[in-house]
């Protein structure tokens, strides 16, 4: 609890924001809900109120802050409470359960995994659940940090220049603009990727590449390269997309965010002809096949040194989730 309080400090600090604050994690999978969050999918939770009253702890009020943090006890965002309800379990509807940002977010499913839950939450409590029992539904917004993708530009080439010289070439990623000096990367380096991806001047055996910069708040803290189309060399090889994250930045679910964004990015391009992501990895870099993973991916193949997996095309926004509830 210690790490907890003192990461959640530095993560409050670093907003900027006043005031008070709580700080908790969600129930069986606070790093998988916490993800959720951090996303913009998930933006609500729900709880019992008998076990509120049990407990002798407050009710959430609309406008308070908490810090959420994971199963390492370390901060991973900050939320603001917009809307408290007490109603019984029977009056939930399928808005507050899209809201939640779990499973398929449907209704049918928030009351699949909830009536259980529900049920061992309030035994604990030594009540019984019930069709009638008060839940507490509980809205609120991201406030901290905000993460967000753009293509690589001239207009932002001091922070750009900044992630490259802290993202060295390793995994796989090559960064050949590693140390670099900000008015060669500036004048030389932005416009030469900038018609990369364009298809203009491109190196023998290449293919347009978009590079794009993973922001979390006003900061760069990934670079993900992005293929447009595939020849034999990439198909077979590193595939769509390559990514790195600032090691600073490194285990707090942005790869993740940042390669579901890379892939929304991808098929949007016009020249992006197929029916699946191809992605590749190192074996010896377990944290990013796990990444590739949660986006979606299957292993089609691996050899001596990598792994080889495709994510199938969304050809419709489909929202991934786990099934749990606060804690």
């Amino acid at each position: 609890m210690r790490n907890s309080l003192k990461s959640a400090a530095a993560l409050w600090a670093e907003s900027g924001l006043t005031g008070d604050y709580e700080v908790w994690s969600f129930g069986d999978a606070p790093d998988e809900l916490a993800y959720l969050v951090l996303s913009g999918k998930k933006m609500a939770t729900s709880s019992a109120y008998e076990c509120y009253l049990a407990e002798g702890e407050k009710i959430p009020q609309e406008g308070e802050y908490s810090v959420i943090t994971d199963s390492s006890d370390e901060a991973v965002c900050i939320i603001r409470d917009t809307r408290i309800r007490i109603v019984p379990y029977k009056d939930i509807d399928a808005e507050h359960a899209y809201k939640e940002g779990e499973d398929d977010r449907s209704l049918a499913s928030y009351r699949s995994v909830h009536a259980p839950f529900f049920e061992q939450e309030l035994a604990l409590c030594k009540k019984d659940f019930s069709e009638d029992s008060l839940i507490v539904l509980e809205e609120f917004e991201l406030v901290w940090p905000k993460l967000y993708m753009k293509a690589l530009n001239v207009k932002d080439a001091e922070a750009e220049h900044k992630a490259f010289t802290r993202i060295p070439t390793e995994n796989g990623f090559e960064n050949p603009f590693y140390g670099q000096d900000l008015e060669t990367f500036r004048n030389v380096t932005i416009p030469q990727l900038i018609n990369e991806s364009e298809g203009i001047n491109l190196k023998k055996d290449h293919v347009p590449q978009t590079c794009f910069m993973l922001w979390r708040e006003q900061e760069i803290v990934g670079i993900f390269k992005v293929r447009h189309c595939l020849n034999e060399i990439t198909r077979t090889g590193s595939g769509h997309i390559g990514y790195a994250i600032a090691p600073a930045y490194r285990n707090r679910g942005y790869a993740r965010y940042g390669l579901e964004l890379a892939i929304k990015e991808l098929e949007k391009m016009p020249d992006f002809p197929e029916k699946e992501v191809y992605l590749s990895c190192y074996k010896s870099n377990p944290a990013s096949l796990k990444v590739m993973l949660k986006n979606g991916a299957y292993i089609t193949h691996e050899d001596q040194w990598r792994y080889f997996a495709r994510i199938p095309v969304r050809m419709k926004e489909k929202e991934d989730g786990i099934q749990r509830d606060r804690s």
